[in-house]
C-alpha cells in the first residue's frame, strides 16, 4: 500500500530478492547452502549471492539480474525441491499506505470527540492517558517536532538498502525520516516521482502527539512512547526488513543490531502489498505476539477485500478499516473477513477537513520546517486502534495480553454510524468502552456547558456552490431539517433548518443560539474562479550597509481578488549563499482583503553575508482556494558590509579537468596537467563498484556533476556540492549493466545534457532526455540496431554548432554520425575520422574544453598505459598530444 499522494503504483518492479529458510541443521553449513543456490542457479542460467541472515534465520538472495515472473517461480520451485529447504518467497517492497494532502490544516480533530463517529477518546482518557506503555511505528521513521519529540524513544533503521535509506548507509540506529522521495523512473518504468511523506511522522503524531501544551495536535495516548523503526524509504520497504524491525520492536534478537531497551507493547503498521501472508511476515507477527506486542495493521486503501493484502491477512494481527466523518466506511478502504475493527481514517472527497491532522513535515525531499496537515488513509485508522490498544495495556498495568486486546476492542466496538456492507469487523472503536470508562446507559447530568457556533450559508444564487457550513464543537450535535450532520461544508438547496442540541455529558449554555434557517436562491450568478492578481509592489531600501549592525528591509504590495485573498507570504534570500530571512506572512495595513495594501518588514541580521539578496512573493490565494500557482520575484536589495560570500570550491572546479579512479577506487581529479604532482582526491573509496563515469554540469548550475553507471546496473548522479564533495541521487535503479554511455547537450537549445546510451545486447541506440535537470525523461530509439560493438564519444567533431556521435567500431575505425540539433542523425554517406589503430585504444572517452574554452576532442589510453589526447580541428584530428603515462589502472572520466 502506498500514500494516497503518489507512492501507491501497481507496477513495482521484481525486486530480484529472495528470502530462503533451511531446515534447522541443513541451514548451518554456508557449503550446503552454496550448492543448493549453485545447482538452481545453473539451471536458470542465472547467478545468486547471500545477502545477509534475518532476525528468523532464514537467509537474504539476491540474483545479479531482476527476474520477470516466470523466472522467480522457477528459481523458487527449483529451491524448494531441495530437502534441505523449507521455503522459499520472493522479498518484495511494500509501501507506506496513506500521505499527507498540502491543504492548511485547522485544529479540528472531530475524529477524537465527535459523538457520530468519533473515536470517543475523551471518555477514555478519564481513566488513563498510557503511561507505561511503548508503542512502536514501524514505518519512514520520524522527524524533529515539538509536538512530538518528548514523547519519542530512540529507535532503529532498518533499511538495509542504502541507495532506499535516503541517508547514505543501511542498518543504523538514527530512527529519523531522511525522506522517502525518488525520482522518474527510479521505482519502475511507469512510476512517476514523488516528494517525501513524511508518513511515519503523521502515523506517530495520531498515536502520541504531546497533548496540553497549548500548541499543535492530540495523540490518542498521550503518556504513550513512541518507538521509531524506519523500515520504509525510496520505492517502499523490503518484507524481510520490515520483519526484522517487528522481531527488534518487540525485544527479539537481530544479527548486527543491539538489543531493543524499550520492547513494545503495541506495533502499527501503516504499511502492506498485495498477496497472501508471507512466511516471514507470519512469523515476525508470531515472534511479536508471543513476546506480548498487539500487533495492529492497516487494512489497505484499494477498496477490495483485505483478504488479498499483506499483512492485513497474517495471522495474530489487528486488522483495521476506515471510516469518514458520516460513518461510513471510507470509499478507498478495503474490507472483509479478515478486518477486525473500523476506526476514523477520514474521508477528503469533499471537505479536506473530514481528513485526519496530525503532525508532518513541509520538506519537498529532505526534512524542512515541522508542520501539521490533514490526510486519509487505512494508514491513519491504524494508528487510532494502536493508541487506544496502548491506553488499555497501560490501564491493566500491562498485564493485558495481545488476545485479550483484540477481543475486548472486539467486544465495545460499536455499530458504524453510516453504511458498510463489505465488511466492517466488529464495528467502530469506542475507546472509552474499550478501557471501561463508557457512559452509564442511563444519562447523568450536563457536566460541561458549551456554546454551539454559528452555521454559516454560502447563496450563490443556484449554482454549486450553494452551501452550508456545520462548525466543529465539542459536546455540540448539529441536525439539518430534522437529520444529524457531521462538521463541514454540505449542498445548500431549498429552505434548510439547522439545529444544535448537546451531546450526552454535556449541556447547552442558557441563552445561546440554537437554531439557523435560509432559503437559497435559484437564480444563478457568476462564481468567482479568478485568482487574486499583484496591482503593485514596493522593496525599501534597495541597498542596505550592515556596518552598524542590523537593517531592515519593508516589502509592500497591492492585492486585488473579487472575494478576499489571504494573507500573502513574503520571503529574502541571497542569490548565492541561500541564506533566507523574513519568511512569513504579510499584514494588512490598508484597504480590505478584496483590495488591501499588505506590508511585512524583515530584519538582515548582523553577520549576514554582502550580495545581492532577492525578494520572492509566494503564490497569492483566495479565501475560495484559487491560487495564482507563481512564485514571484519583487526586487532585489544590494547588502554591503557584511560578510563577504565565501567563494565556491567545488570538488571540479571546470568542465575538462581529468578525473579518474584508481583500483584502489579512489578518485582523482588531476586538472588540465594530467600529472600526479598536481592531483587532489575527491572520492576516497568505493569507486571501483562503477563501469564508466561521465564529469558534466548535470543540473546546469555552473558546478561539475558526476554521472556513474554502477557494475549493479544502477545508474548515479553525483550532484556537486559548492563547497566540495557530492550527494548522490538514484536516477536509474535497475538494468543499466548492458548499456555504454556518452553524455552531452545532444539537441540545440538544451538546457541540460542527455544520456545516449547504446544496448549491448540488443545493439539499439537511445536517448535519455533530462528535461527537470536532475531525473531522466521517457527515452525515444536513435538507432534501431547494429550499435552492439561500437564505443561511444559525442563531441561537435565538425564544429558547425551541433552535437555529433563519433564512435569507435569493431574493425578499429573511428565513423563520424553527424547530429542535426534535432536529436537525430543527418541522413548521409557515414564519414570514417579514424581509417585504422583504434582497436589497440581503451578507455575513448569524450574530451570538452581539456585544451581550453571551446575545444574538444577523445581522450585514450594505450595498451602501454599512456593516455592521449586528440584533438578535433573542424574536419581533421590535430597530432595528438601525450597527457600522461601509469594509467593502466585507473578509468578516466568522459568530459
Amino acid at each position: 500500500m502506498a500514500p494516497e499522494a503518489g507512492l501507491e503504483r501497481e507496477d513495482v518492479p521484481a525486486s530480484g530478492r529472495f528470502v530462503v529458510k533451511f531446515k534447522e541443521k541443513a541451514g548451518r553449513s554456508s557449503a550446503g547452502r552454496a550448492h543448493a543456490y549453485g545447482k538452481t542457479a545453473k539451471d536458470l542460467g542465472i547467478s545468486v549471492k547471500e545477502v545477509r541472515t534475518t532476525a528468523t534465520g532464514a537467509r537474504v538472495i539476491e540474483t545479479a539480474a531482476t527476474l520477470d515472473s516466470t523466472a522467480s517461480e522457477d528459481l523458487v520451485a527449483g529451491l524448494e525441491a531441495n530437502p534441505d529447504v523449507a521455503y522459499v518467497e520472493p522479498d518484495p517492497l511494500l509501501q507506506p499506505a496513506a500521505a499527507a494532502p498540502n491543504d492548511e490544516l485547522y485544529e479540528l480533530q472531530w475524529n477524537f470527540w465527535e459523538e457520530q463517529a468519533g473515536l470517543r477518546v475523551p471518555g477514555a482518557w478519564d481513566t488513563g492517558r498510557g503511561e507505561g506503555a511503548v508503542v512502536a511505528v514501524v514505518d519512514t521513521g520520524i522527524t524533529n517536532h515539538s509536538d512530538l519529540t518528548a514523547n519519542v524513544l530512540p529507535g532503529y533503521d532498518m533499511i538495509s538498502d542504502p541507495a532506499m535509506s535516503r541517508d547514505g548507509n543501511g542498518r543504523d540506529p538514527d530512527a529519523h525520516d531522511a525522506g522517502d522521495w525518488y525520482g522518474a523512473y527510479e521505482c519502475g518504468s511507469n512510476t512517476g516521482g514523488s516528494g517525501s511523506s513524511w508518513h511515519g511522522t503523521h502515523v506517530a503524531g495520531i498515536v502520541a502527539a504531546v497533548t496540553g501544551n497549548g500548541q499543535g495536535v492530540a495523540g490518542v495516548a498521550p503518556d504513550a512512547k513512541v518507538l521509531p523503526v524506519r523500515a520504509l524509504g525510496a520505492c517502499g520497504g523490503y518484507m524481510s526488513d520490515i520483519a526484522d524491525g517487528i522481531i527488534w520492536a518487540a525485544g527479539g534478537t537481530v544479527p548486527g543490531v543491539p538489543a531493543n531497551p524499550n520492547p513494545a507493547d503495541v506495533v502499527n503498521m501503516s504499511l502492506g502489498g498485495s498477496g497472501a501472508c508471507s512466511n516471514t511476515s507470519q512469523a515476525a507477527i508470531d515472534y511479536a505476539y508471543n513476546a506480548g506486542a498487539a500487533v495492529v495493521v492497516a487494512a489497505g486503501n484499494e477498496n477490495q477485500d483485505a483478504l488479498n493484502s499483506n499483512p492485513a491477512n497474517c495471522e495474530h494481527v489487528i486488522t483495521v478499516a476506515a471510516s469518514g466523518r458520516e460513518g461510513n466506511r471510507a470509499e478507498y478502504s478495503n474490507y472483509g473477513s479478515v478486518v477486525d475493527v473500523t476506526a476514523p481514517g477520514g474521508d477528503m472527497s469533499t471537505d479536506f477537513t473530514s481528513g485526519i491532522a496530525s503532525t508532518l513535515n513541509d520538506g519537498a525531499t529532505v526534512p524542512g520546517a515541522e508542520s501539521y496537515f490533514y490526510s486519509q488513509g487505512t494508514s491513519m485508522a491504524a494508528p487510532h486502534v494502536a493508541g487506544v490498544a496502548a491506553l488499555m495495556i497501560a490501564g491493566s498495568g500491562g498485564t493485558m495480553t495481545p488476545a485479550a486486546v483484540e477481543q475486548r476492542l472486539k467486544d465495545t466496538a460499536r455499530p458504524l454510524p453510516g453504511v458498510c456492507t463489505a465488511g466492517c469487523g466488529a464495528g467502530l472503536v469506542d475507546a472509552a468502552a474499550a478501557v471501561g470508562s463508557a457512559p452509564s446507559p442511563t444519562p447523568e447530568p450536563p457536566v460541561v456547558e458549551v456554546v454551539p457556533k454559528d452555521v454559516v450559508f454560502t447563496d450563490k444564487d443556484g449554482t454549486a456552490a450553494d452551501a452550508y457550513t456545520v462548525p466543529s464543537v465539542e459536546g455540540v450535535r448539529y441536525q439539518a431539517n430534522g437529520k444529524t450532520v457531521a462538521a463541514g461544508s454540505h449542498p445548500g438547496s431549498g429552505t434548510v433548518v439547522v439545529t444544535a442540541a448537546a451531546q450526552p455529558g454535556y449541556g447547552l449554555q442558557q441563552g445561546s443560539t440554537t437554531e439557523w434557517s435560509h432559503a437559497f436562491s435559484a437564480a444563478a450568478i457568476k462564481v468567482d474562479t479568478a485568482a487574486p492578481s499583484l496591482a503593485g509592489s514596493t522593496v525599501t531600501p534597495e541597498t542596505l550597509n550592515l556596518a552598524n549592525g542590523t537593517d531592515t528591509v519593508t516589502v509592500k504590495v497591492q492585492v486585488t481578488d473579487g472575494t478576499g485573498a489571504v494573507a500573502p507570504s513574503v520571503s529574502l534570500e541571497h542569490a548565492v549563499t541561500d541564506e533566507t530571512v523574513g519568511l512569513g506572512e504579510m499584514k494588512l495595513v490598508s484597504g480590505d482583503v478584496k483590495n488591501g495594501a499588505w506590508e511585512r518588514a524583515m530584519t538582515v541580521p548582523e553577520g549576514a553575508s554582502a550580495g545581492t539578496w532577492d525578494v520572492t512573493l509566494y503564490p497569492l490565494r483566495d479565501t475560495l482556494g484559487n491560487s495564482s500557482a507563481d512564485f514571484r520575484n519583487l526586487g532585489s536589495v544590494e547588502v554591503t558590509a557584511g560578510n563577504s560570500a565565501p567563494e565556491p570550491s567545488p570538488s571540479i572546479t571546470s568542465q575538462g579537468e581529468i578525473v579518474a579512479f584508481d583500483s584502489h577506487g579512489q578518485l582523482w581529479n588531476y586538472g588540465h596537467s594530467g600529472t600526479g604532482s598536481s592531483r587532489v582526491m575527491i572520492g576516497a573509496s568505493g569507486w571501483t563498484t562503477m563501469d564508466e563515469i561521465h564529469t558534466v554540469d548535470w543540473n546546469a548550475d555552473g558546478y561539475i556533476d558526476i554521472i556513474a553507471q554502477a557494475k549493479s546496473g544502477r545508474l548515479y548522479y553525483y550532484q556537486a556540492k559548492r563547497d566540495g564533495g557530492f550527494s548522490r541521487h538514484t536516477i536509474g535503479s535497475s538494468g543499466w549493466a548492458p548499456y555504454d554511455l556518452t553524455v552531452t547537450k545532444w539537441r540545440a537549445g538544451d538546457k541540460y545534457p542527455v544520456v545516449i546510451a547504446k544496448n549491448s545486447s540488443t545493439g539499439k541506440l537511445y536517448v535519455y532526455p533530462n528535461d527537470s535537470g536532475t531525473w531522466l525523461s521517457p527515452r525515444y530509439m536513435l538507432g534501431s540496431s547494429g550499435w552492439s560493438d561500437y564505443t561511444l564519444t559525442a563531441m561537435d567533431w565538425d564544429r558547425d554548432g551541433q552535437q555529433d556521435v563519433v564512435a569507435k567500431t569493431p574493425a578499429g575505425q573511428l565513423k563520424l554520425y553527424r547530429g542535426n540539433g534535432s536529436g537525430k542523425f543527418i541522413s548521409e554517406t557515414r564519414r570514417i575520422v579514424g581509417s585504422s589503430g583504434w582497436n589497440s585504444m581503451s578507455n575513448i572517452v569524450t574530451s570538452n574544453r581539456y585544451a581550453g574554452e571551446g575545444t574538444a576532442g577523445l581522450i585514450a589510453r594505450g595498451s602501454d598505459g599512456r593516455l592521449w589526447y586528440y584533438q578535433a580541428n573542424k574536419g581533421s584530428w590535430a597530432s595528438r598530444a601525450l597527457i600522461g603515462t601509469g594509467w593502466s589502472s585507473y578509468t578516466v572520466a568522459g568530459q
